[in-house]
């Protein structure tokens, strides 16, 4: 679970799984091998014993930001009840132009603007967004509200694009080739005739990872077998390929 943040919580309807950072996977108890990626920000229930959410959508930024505040009390080394830990902290609201990810004292903590907890003295302020230079700036938090609004130049150097070569891709997809076919599977329980082709606009980031997938061609009629095969996507990381788009034809038919 390293690098990511996630809020899970139970009731009568089943289980609650809120992303913050990162990417979670949710199995079902069952052992039918259904399972659902989440990629941050997401919510989505898993009823009972289920590894597929249902009413998966993405979390506002007024939603992230609340889960964050409530969260983030818990954390602080100083805590011993509300009380105190209202005492010891103060409100940063950190904000930029345009929206940039933000890293405090060396955490991240996702997308401005954000209202942050923090400590009372000095932190470090990092914000960074692709194709502009990254800005670094001390705060001092107090007992009153800190804000914090950064404009951040262009960087005169963008970042180098290199697309995933055949192979690379082939390895991710076939690394993810259960969970690609539990999709095909599930809608294939509401139409045994299913069949046909969806191609998927996968978005690469500067680290690899998938930052955006759209569907550029869908000749199957079911639209929730595209919207799993997009959720599916949106773990994936590529070990070479950096800001580049590939797109990706996913072909099945009936026996």
């Amino acid at each position: 679970m390293h690098g990511t943040w996630f809020v899970v919580g139970a009731d009568a309807r089943g289980t609650t799984v809120e992303v913050l950072e990162g990417v979670v996977e949710v199995t079902g108890r069952d052992g039918d091998g259904s399972s659902t990626r989440l990629a941050a920000p997401q919510r989505a229930l898993f009823p009972r014993g289920q590894g597929v959410g249902v009413g998966a959508r993405s979390l506002t930024g007024r939603e992230a930001a609340a889960l964050r505040l409530a969260n983030e009390i818990g954390l602080l080394s100083s805590w011993s009840g509300v009380g105190h830990a209202l005492d010891l902290t103060g409100m940063l609201q950190v904000a930029s132009t345009p929206p940039a990810s933000l890293v405090v004292d060396g955490v991240p903590f996702g997308s401005t603007p954000l209202g942050l907890r923090r400590p009372h003295g000095r932190h470090l302020v990092e914000l960074s967004r692709p194709g502009f230079a990254t800005v670094s700036r001390w705060v001092n938090v107090g007992s009153e509200p800190d804000e914090l609004h950064l404009a951040l130049p262009r960087d005169a150097q963008l970042p180098s694009v290199t697309p995933p070569d055949e192979e690379e891709v082939r390895l991710v997809v076939s690394a993810r080739k259960k969970h690609i076919a539990a999709c095909y599977e599930r809608s294939l329980k509401r139409d045994p005739n299913l069949a046909g082709t969806v191609e998927l606009s996968i978005k690469i980031g500067p680290a690899g990872q998938v930052v955006g997938t759209s569907v550029s061609l869908n000749t199957v009629r079911d639209p929730d077998f595209a919207r799993c095969l997009q959720r599916e996507a949106a773990g994936w990381v590529f070990d070479h390929a950096r800001n580049a788009t590939v797109v990706y034809p996913f072909t099945f038919r009936t026996p």
